[in-house]
């Protein structure tokens, strides 16, 4: 965590994370919006990237897949409302190293600390894994170049080739020479470095004594069968040196033959592969960390290559359908959900393989004929500015519609009840905006609950009434019940006066507001205000 340049993009929890790092030796830049961090992004150098989903001027997910072209080495954390695991599947599928969410405690800040440091290093284990290859091919080339040359040009027997020797014993990787039987003759200096052997323990004995004993007998196959055939030797092993640790190796051997074709030797290479065996290791427990989160995630998603085929499906996606993924990769979209449902989605596949993401409301029945409204992203898969397919994310949302639709017929009936009564009825917030209006309104001031709705109580009633009717609104917001009676001018000109009550709303000692009533009569009085 020490001396690392971390990129906070948040603005709303900018300041504890930047406290917390900073505590930690880190050093922290916060900014408010994706913009900002785009341009802060090509100007300096980060160690890693941490944002919120919620952005100003951008989706985070938007922001995750931008970081992730331009910057594809870049640890990244994404973070996001508690509960929203949907999201978290998604930003891991954008590019997101790991995924936070937000907790209402702030006990998300305790995991941050370690979550940076689980990003980093398993990005610096790719980045290092990726060189180490490059590293080993280009030596292993190296060397077997100048092993190759050296057998052509010499006269067919290991003896007094002072040259070979010279270049092997400065060779970065381990080199052995065996006889047409397999007993060693020549070992060079890194041999001995990666099998911990000497000189004298080698000559005229097997290579095979530094392999560790679990894996003697399946190296042994198969380099009898080379020293029987002549065949190209190759395998990953072990090696157990002689200091007792245990060492991943590659070997290689090359049968050598005289101008006849007869074997008189093998000459072969050892590489230490051990740190890299254990980068592979690393990413493939990230992969395999990444395969629960997407198998156990409670969102049915799944991957399709640029030519519609399934390529993954979770197993709540195949639940969804009826289908097993054994059966129904490589299979067309139009197989696994069905042709009437493929063709209503057609425009979107289109939009989404041309780089643009989509989300979509449908009614579509399940396996068993139940009809479900459910919530579906589409994703492009984007590689290096190509766009090889997309991914599928959905939410069964039935439940939730339901019960978005039997409280909107419930808001409508009130207001049906509302709209109906003799009396006003209208509710003001704390800032004294109108939230609510019934009808009753629309003489007193010739315009819908509508066109009034989210006003400032100022604006509507004016300066002069808004003063007049001050001191019974700032009772109101102290928590105590106001009633009054006023004289009003409605809107074609005659005039009405009524019974005007503020009642309170108090939720867990708070006022949040009030609520207005106003009994209007017919009797004219000396004007005195106005029904608000």
């Amino acid at each position: 965590m020490k001396d690392l340049n971390i990129l906070c993009v948040d603005h709303s929890d900018s300041r504890l994370i930047s406290e917390l790092l900073s505590c930690l030796g880190a050093q922290v830049l916060t900014v408010g919006s994706g913009r900002e961090a785009q341009t802060q992004l090509a100007e300096r150098h980060f160690d890693i990237v941490i944002t919120d989903y919620n952005l100003p001027d951008t989706d985070g997910l938007v922001f995750v897949r931008w970081v992730r072209t331009r910057f594809p080495d870049m640890p990244l954390l994404l973070l996001a409302s508690y509960g929203a695991y949907g999201i978290a599947a998604e930003a891991i599928l954008a590019g997101a190293s790991d995924f936070i969410a937000k907790h209402p405690g702030n006990h998300h800040l305790d995991i941050l600390p370690a979550a940076i440091s689980k990003a980093v290093n398993q990005a610096n284990a790719a980045g290092e894994a990726a060189r180490m290859q490059v590293q080993l091919q280009a030596q292993r080339v190296q060397s077997e170049g100048a092993l190759r040359a050296l057998a052509a040009a010499g006269n067919q027997s290991w003896n007094g080739d002072q040259l070979f020797r010279v270049l092997c014993d400065q060779a970065p990787i381990g080199i052995f020479l065996t006889d047409a039987a397999g007993a060693c003759v020549y070992a060079n200096e890194e041999w001995h470095e990666i099998s911990g052997l000497s000189l004298t323990q080698l000559l005229g004995h097997p290579w095979t004594q530094a392999v560790h004993e679990d894996d003697l007998a399946a190296v042994l196959a198969a380099w009898q069968e080379t020293t029987g055939s002549g065949s190209r030797f190759t395998i990953e092993t072990r090696f157990l040196h002689a200091n007792g640790q245990v060492r991943n190796v590659h070997a290689r051997a090359n049968a050598v033959r005289d101008k006849h074709g007869a074997i008189f030797g093998f000459v072969g290479t050892v590489e230490d592969v051990t740190e890299h065996t254990r980068l592979e290791d690393s990413l493939h427990e990230a992969k395999r960390g990444l395969r629960t989160i997407l198998d156990n995630a409670p969102a049915m998603i799944a991957h399709y290559d640029a030519d519609l085929m399934l390529r993954y499906a979770n197993p709540a996606y195949l639940a969804w359908f009826g289908i097993t993924l054994d059966t129904q990769r490589g299979q067309h979209i139009s197989e696994v959900i069905g042709q009437a449902l493929f063709e209503l989605n057609q425009p979107v596949f289109k939009t989404v393989l041309s780089g643009q993401p989509v989300s979509v409301e449908r009614s579509i029945r399940d396996r068993n004929g139940q009809l479900r409204h459910v919530l579906v992203s589409f994703v492009p898969d984007r590689r290096s500015d190509v766009i090889s397919g997309f991914f599928v994310f959905f939410n069964d949302d039935t439940d939730s519609h339901k019960t978005e639709q039997a409280l909107r017929a419930r808001e409508d009936q009130l207001q049906t009840v509302l709209d109906n009564m003799p009396a006003l009825i209208s509710y003001w917030d704390s800032e004294l905006r109108l939230c609510l209006a019934n009808r009753a309104y629309m003489p007193i001031y010739g315009k819908s609950p509508e066109e009034i709705v989210g006003r400032p109580m100022q604006e509507i009633v004016g300066e002069q009434i808004y003063r007049l009717n001050l001191p019974y609104v700032q009772g109101a917001l102290s928590g105590h019940p106001q009633e009054f009676e006023r004289q009003n001018a409605i809107a074609d000109g005659s005039e009405r006066v009524g019974m005007v009550t503020y009642i309170p709303d108090i939720d867990a000692g708070k006022v949040k507001g009030f609520f207005l009533t106003g009994l209007r009569y017919h009797r004219a009085q000396a004007y005195r205000g106005s029904l608000v």
